[in-house]
């Protein structure tokens, strides 16, 4: 199996997905069809994701800060290349594109619906699975090309536009995974992966829960987002484990 080829090479990484197809094959040898139905692959794609998320448990340190803690903890699953894209999206949406650089106080309380957050959430999975698109080129145009030395954060200046069509989902077992999740987190309040990244930002659709007012604290909203981050790239992991791809 070429999974079993990649695994070798990265066992820590590979060996709960392993361990989830065995089980998958072993679950379903008993039927008839040899065809993976859409349903199977969303249902692997996103117990690979979950099980990533659970055999790496947060363990919070006397030394750190709760909300720190849990912040640093999810960057470490994550490449360090990331680490200034995930800064930049967390300022975006918490102070507005027009006051990214403005700090902001995590003890802050603000009130906030339920739905919107649903939908900051469902936005934040997107864009963290388009920077582990980018940063899967990057990686391969750093070793085949003559950008050795160029950074992630110079590579995407220099190749914004030409990297935007890597936004698009491909797969729509990835669509639905991202609905499935906020809805776990959220409840059934109609987010759509389409809503969360269309250009005004704002949802056609109306949520039964759009009124649920939440008082939060900015900090976590800030790991709420960067949650979502992680699941996102986290997410594109296994769709290139699960569903053949180009790029």
């Amino acid at each position: 199996l070429s999974f079993s080829n990649q695994c070798s090479t990265n066992d820590g990484k590979c060996s709960h997905l392993l361990i989830i197809v065995l089980n998958f094959f072993l679950t379903y040898s008993v039927s008839s069809s040899l065809e993976v139905s859409n349903e199977s692959l969303q249902e692997l794609m996103y117990n690979a994701v979950s099980s990533r998320l659970l055999m790496h448990a947060y363990i919070p340190q006397p030394s750190r800060t709760p909300e720190s803690g849990y912040s640093d903890w999810l960057r470490s699953l994550l490449p360090n290349e990331l680490n200034s894209f995930l800064d930049r999206h967390v300022a975006m949406v918490i102070n507005g594109k027009d006051h990214m650089d403005v700090a902001f106080d995590p003890s802050e309380f603000t009130e906030v619906c339920k739905f919107d957050l649903g939908k900051m959430y469902a936005a934040s999975v997107m864009h963290g699975h388009f920077l582990a698109r980018v940063h899967r080129r990057f990686k391969l145009e750093k070793r085949f090309e003559s950008e050795h030395s160029m950074s992630m954060d110079s590579y995407m200046e220099k190749h914004g536009q030409t990297l935007n069509p890597l936004r698009a989902m491909q797969c729509t077992q990835t669509v639905n995974v991202i609905e499935r999740r906020v809805e776990t987190l959220f409840g059934k309040a109609s987010i759509h992966a389409d809503d969360a990244c269309n250009n005004s930002g704002r949802s056609t659709r109306q949520s039964p829960n759009s009124r649920d007012i939440i008082n939060i604290q900015l900090g976590s909203i800030k790991n709420l987002i960067l949650h979502a981050l992680t699941f996102g790239v986290l997410l594109w992991d296994a769709e290139c484990y699960f569903i053949p791809h180009d790029s």
